[in-house]
């Protein structure tokens, strides 16, 4: 199972390593920078700025001009099924600079809505943990909460 959408803000989410715009996947984080895979629109251009402001990190211009995009009107909103509240996101996103993966700070954080805790729980037991589970805390040196 694929990580958990964090949200970042209106119709932008970060998905592992993956930057979405809306439902496209227009950027990925490698060694620490920002690898933007195509220009899009000045939308998706803000959405790669904004996520490699809040992480920290350096945009890799994209190389390529044009790639597959997936035009919607204006004014639609996004939401995935496996997406977690922004307040939770955040959270998460703030101990990822603070040095942790993603997997770390998502067990490390308390999720802030019920659906949030669902969301996690399914993530996580299909990894093969649960968020309460010995093995989390001794083999990444975690105190969970």
């Amino acid at each position: 199972m694929t990580p958990p959408l964090l949200t970042i803000g209106a119709n932008l989410f970060l998905r592992g390593n993956e930057v979405i715009s809306y439902e496209t996947v227009v950027g990925e984080i490698k060694d620490n920078v920002l690898v933007e895979h195509a220009k899009f629109s000045r939308t998706t251009s803000k959405h790669i700025c904004k996520v490699a402001t809040i992480l920290g990190i350096r945009v890799d211009a994209a190389k390529e001009k044009d790639r597959d995009f997936y035009k919607h009107e204006y004014g639609v909103k996004f939401n995935h099924n496996n997406q977690l509240s922004s307040r939770f996101s955040h959270a998460i996103i703030e101990m990822m600079r603070k040095g942790k993966t993603q997997f770390e700070a998502m067990v490390t954080c308390s999720p802030s809505t019920k659906k949030d805790r669902d969301i996690l729980e399914e993530y996580l037991e299909s990894v093969g943990f649960s968020r309460e589970s010995k093995e989390i805390s001794e083999t990444f040196g975690l105190v969970i909460y």
